[in-house]
């Protein structure tokens, strides 16, 4: 996880909610559309991410 922050710069809570389905390994492609959160009784929950646009974000990975 501690790697996938520093090669990505996605937060925590990006990583977090991170299913599957959101890496395309054809394209080396992470796409973010949720976070989690904690909620007041300490649970966490999916939420959509805080961004002005609809579409999620997409990170880029690469192979070294």
């Amino acid at each position: 996880m501690f790697y996938l922050e520093l090669v990505t710069g996605l937060r925590k809570g990006e990583i977090t909610a991170l299913l599957w389905s959101d890496l395309d390994a054809r394209n080396n492609t992470i796409s973010v559309s949720k976070q989690s959160v904690k909620n007041p009784n300490g649970e966490l929950n999916s939420v959509d991410v805080k961004t002005v646009s609809s579409n999620p974000s997409r990170c880029a990975l690469s192979r070294s």
